[in-house]
């Protein structure tokens, strides 16, 4: 992207504040209302969860992030994640997002998936030359699209525990090939497995 775009992602805000004439006001974050990048996942506990949204008034949350669509009851707070549209992370290549309605009682999700064309993203892919500029990084980058798994911060928390001062090279993507990513993989992410991929 270029810097024009640059500037106006950095000018978005982090939270918005939503009011409504005929149903209860919502908490839109990315994260969490106190850091973008902190999930909330359907196995965190609720003590996480409340310290989380510690000072939020709204009784309806939406965040994101996580790529995993999520509804959630924790002590007064409504949670919801509608997933992610281009690229989810729960196994599923559809498009992960979520309709709202609401009234004076409070708001009722809808999750829908649909099926998604991702062939203009690999043309796009192979148009700017991805893997050439990106590496490594950019192999797991297009893997995750066309698995909708976690596929770099598992290679990462392997390198961190087995290699953690090798360079990034194709030999290392090789060895990570060979062992059980799912040892890996944070367990927020271990929904929707086929037995093949548990090796249950």
């Amino acid at each position: 992207m270029d810097g024009r775009w640059h500037h106006a992602i950095a000018a978005w805000p982090d939270t918005l504040h939503l009011r409504f004439p005929d149903a209860p006001p919502i908490r839109v974050v990315h994260g969490t209302p106190r850091d973008p990048k902190e999930p909330i996942y359907a196995i965190s506990t609720p003590e996480q969860v409340e310290a989380m949204l510690a000072g939020v008034e709204e009784t309806t949350v939406v965040a994101a992030h996580t790529h995993l669509a999520l509804e959630r009851q924790v002590g007064r707070w409504h949670i919801l994640n509608p997933g992610s549209v281009g690229g989810p992370a729960d196994g599923d290549l559809t498009a992960s997002y979520m309709l709202l309605e609401g009234n004076e009682a409070g708001w009722q999700p809808t999750f829908r998936r649909i099926p998604f064309d991702y062939e203009p993203l690999w043309q796009e892919y192979e148009r700017q030359k991805f893997l050439d500029e990106c590496g490594v990084i950019g192999r797991f980058v297009v893997q995750e699209f066309k698995t909708a798994r976690l596929q770099l911060i598992p290679f990462l928390n392997w390198r961190q525990a087995c290699h953690p001062d090798a360079p990034l090279t194709m030999d290392l993507v090789d060895e990570f090939a060979s062992v059980n990513r799912w040892d890996y993989t944070p367990l927020a992410y271990h929904v929707n497995l086929p037995a093949e991929e548990t090796g249950c």
